[in-house]
């Protein structure tokens, strides 16, 4: 189970690299509303919720800080894949660091 969260996390950090490099992704939904998308279609079509989570990483990638997330983000697939984003946000803030 852990290995596989982990891969979730590390398929969301690269889907967020391509997006970014394509430049093909949402620049202007609110971060968490992209999120609560996530979290609504998680279920029903995981891929769809990859791709939210993937622009909000995107984002991130571009110098967008990650918002404040005021709201429980239940245990499941949006909760993982968040985890390679908050990857991606801790490598900038360190590499911004030094």
């Amino acid at each position: 189970m852990m290995i596989r969260s982990l891969q979730s996390s590390l398929i969301c950090a690269l889907a967020s690299c391509e997006y970014n490099i394509q430049g093909t992704h949402n620049k202007k939904t609110p971060l968490i509303k992209l999120i609560k998308d996530a979290i609504e279609v998680e279920d029903d079509d995981p891929e769809r919720a990859l791709d939210y989570i993937s622009m909000v990483g995107a984002r991130v990638l571009d110098g967008e800080s990650m918002p404040e997330i005021l709201f429980d983000v239940p245990d499941g697939l949006v909760a993982e894949l968040l985890d390679g984003i908050d990857s991606i946000d801790a490598a900038i803030t360190f590499a911004s660091d030094e």
